[in-house]
């Protein structure tokens, strides 16, 4: 019941030590093993259940007879584990959020700009305001177009409309002055270059 609830979707990041495995004979670490597997296939819902270490982690050398080399190996894994994957798959997480607020940051742009550019030079920005919201949908698709993006990937159109109705558009700047800027250049080359070059798959423990 606690992992189906306290640990529901963090599911890769659980770990799970069988500790003290040299204290009891290779038939009954086999049966606890076998068993502690069967007993997780149906707790969490996972494709992939959690990765479990087996060994006698203390400073104490391990009992004769039991899995010796095996109870090394599994600790050399532990720790390569919280030193370097642990670690890695947490910045790798960081660097992933970090994309999908630049990628808001990009869509939010050129929304804005492209309704901003569309409102008149002086007179009826009233009227024109109301007619960018009605038109939103076609913003929408325009944009989308414009810099070979899937509208449907946009925030939903009346979330946008109620979040615009709020401002003066005409406080925006026109998408035109962004693109000279070279500002929509440069986020987009950090999402699609910059952040996905920081991200480093994590190298597997030491070959035994």
């Amino acid at each position: 019941m606690m992992f189906k609830h306290a640990f529901k979707g963090m599911e890769g990041k659980l770990r799970i030590v069988l500790n003290k495995a040299d204290s009891i004979n290779t038939q009954e670490l086999m049966r606890v093993y076998g068993s502690l597997f069967w007993n997780l296939s149906n707790m969490i819902d996972s494709t992939e259940p959690p990765r479990v270490y087996v060994g006698s982690f203390w400073d104490q050398p391990y009992k004769e007879g039991t899995f010796t080399l095996l109870f090394s190996e599994e600790k050399t894994d532990l720790i390569h584990e919280l030193t370097t994957i642990v670690p890695a798959q947490a910045l790798d997480k960081k660097i992933a959020a970090l994309i999908r607020r630049a990628k808001e940051v990009f869509v939010h742009s050129i929304i804005v700009g492209g309704m901003r550019s569309s409102l008149p030079m002086f007179f009826g920005k009233d009227k024109a305001k109301r007619k960018a919201l009605e038109d939103l949908p076609m913003t929408y698709e325009k944009v989308a177009a414009q810099f070979k993006m899937n509208h449907r990937d946009f925030p939903p159109v009346e979330d946008y409309r109620e979040f615009l109705g709020k401002f003066e558009l005409e406080q925006f700047p026109e998408l035109e002055k962004v693109e000279k800027e070279g500002l929509l250049t440069s986020i987009r080359h950090l999402v699609d270059t910059l952040l996905p070059r920081m991200i480093r798959p994590a190298k597997n423990a030491p070959s035994h």
